[in-house]
């Protein structure tokens, strides 16, 4: 038990680091991972389409 708390445990520099996230940088977040997803699709629609591996 006491390796599972010490594994769950908080970080307090990571945890003040953290603190300092604001709304714009979720917001950064959640655009770039809709552009990675997207950038993926064409990838594969490149790929089913053309037998073009761009990976």
């Amino acid at each position: 038990m006491k390796t599972i708390k010490a594994f769950l445990a908080i970080d307090e520099k990571y945890k003040s680091e953290v603190n300092n996230y604001g709304s714009v940088d979720g917001i950064y977040s959640v655009v770039s991972y809709v552009l990675v997803m997207v950038l993926y699709y064409v990838m594969g629609v490149v790929y089913a389409e053309h037998n073009l591996y761009l990976g």
